[in-house]
C-alpha cells in the first residue's frame, strides 16, 4: 500500500523526476488519527528536493526527532489549520456535496 506524492500530488514511479530530488520514506501510523484499523501503518514515499530534505533533517536533529516524526507532525498542524480555515471548509462541504448527489445517483 505505497502512495507516491510529488508536491502534493500522486507520482508515478514510471514518472520522471528532476535529478534534484531526494525520496524520503515515512511510515505513518495512522491508526492515531481513526484512518486506519490499530496497528495498521501506512508507509508512503515523499520525493522532496535536495534543499527541503536538508532543512526537514535539521529540523529534526535540533527537535531531537525522527524525521519521520517531524513529518507526522507536520503534517498534523497542516490538518488542524484546514479544519479552521472557513475558505477549506467551504470547498469541502461542497466537494461533499456533489459526491453524495454522485453516490445517491449510483444507488438508483
Amino acid at each position: 500500500d505505497q502512495q507516491e506524492i510529488f508536491n502534493g500530488q500522486a507520482f508515478h514511479s514510471d514518472s520522471k523526476l528532476p535529478s534534484h530530488h531526494k525520496i524520503v520514506m515515512v511510515s505513518c501510523n495512522y491508526s492515531k488519527v481513526g484512518i486506519l484499523r490499530p496497528g495498521m501503518p501506512k508507509t508512503m514515499t515523499l520525493r522532496l528536493s535536495d534543499e527541503l530534505a536538508a532543512d526537514l533533517e535539521a529540523m529534526a536533529r535540533v527537535d531531537d526527532v525522527p524525521v519521520s516524526e517531524a513529518i507526522r507532525v507536520a503534517i498534523d498542524e497542516r490538518i488542524k489549520a484546514r479544519r479552521d480555515d472557513k475558505q477549506f471548509q467551504a470547498r469541502l462541504r461542497r466537494l461533499m456535496a456533489e459526491n453524495q448527489r454522485a453516490l445517491e445517483r449510483l444507488a438508483q
